[in-house]
């Protein structure tokens, strides 16, 4: 079980694995600052890492590059539906086609020119002080109630990983707020269902002034499980409200 909440909740990603790799071969032997805060991370897309910020849009600038230097103008459009799987095929696997006479060092040079772009952007959203940047404060979560919003939405919930993450927290290119993802997790153990767990957000309830209304948000925001008991022994030690319908 405790296996299986580590795999549902991961957020090392790949594509940034990939990616820390390229940089480091485009770096050489003197990394500037920004080459320097990608190179010593481990791809762990963690809400609070600075690293992750900072692989995330600069992402979002290699997709924009990429597409400018493989495709023609009028399919510039296209970069918005470049993934980033895309975008590192192209990087990894430098042609003449894509980048001339010499492609590595073209190559690299598009690398290192998007991530000036990257930390120049990043400074404008976070400010100057690397020390500062971490990804949750650009990749966030809300609960929109459809009746009332004023009264009844939830968030903004920093979140980690994202598209590419298992634990999958999904975003607009044209804005970093999570809009896919599990809302609902479980691990059924077949040995002992009273030992099954869940997460489920924002709560049990649907009524806004129910204590249960968003109790269940600070467990799904840390990715923490509750017991899904099942045999009747066991809820009655952990029930607190009984619902009953009467004709």
């Amino acid at each position: 079980v405790e296996d299986s909440e580590r795999l549902q909740t991961e957020s090392v990603s790949l594509p940034a694995i990939e990616l820390v790799e390229l940089v480091r071969k485009a770096a050489g032997d003197h990394p500037n600052e920004g080459q320097q805060l990608l190179i010593g991370w481990n791809g762990s897309i963690d809400k609070d890492s600075a690293a992750a910020a900072l692989y995330e849009v600069y992402m979002e600038e290699l997709k924009k590059a990429v597409v400018h230097q493989v495709a023609p103008p009028r399919l510039w459009f296209l970069a918005r539906n470049f993934t980033d799987y895309q975008v590192l095929n192209v990087l990894s696997n430098p042609t003449s086609d894509n980048f001339g006479s010499d492609p590595e060092a073209e190559r690299n040079l598009l690398l290192q020119r998007s991530l000036q772009v990257a930390t120049q952007r990043l400074s404008k959203l976070e400010g100057s002080d690397s020390t500062k940047w971490n990804w949750g404060q650009l990749h966030f979560a809300q609960f929109h109630h459809s009746l009332s919003p004023a009264i009844t939405d939830l968030g903004p919930l920093p979140r980690p990983g994202d598209g590419d993450t298992v634990g999958a927290t999904g975003f607009y290119s044209d804005s970093f707020e999570q809009v896919a993802g599990a809302s609902y997790r479980e691990i059924l153990d077949l040995s002992d269902w009273d030992k099954s767990v869940a997460i489920n957000t924002p709560g049990q309830s649907g009524e806004p002034g129910s204590p249960h209304y968003s109790d269940l948000l600070p467990l799904w925001s840390q990715g923490v499980y509750f017991p899904l008991t099942y045999s009747e022994e066991a809820i009655k030690e952990v029930v607190t409200d009984r619902l009953e319908l009467q004709p």
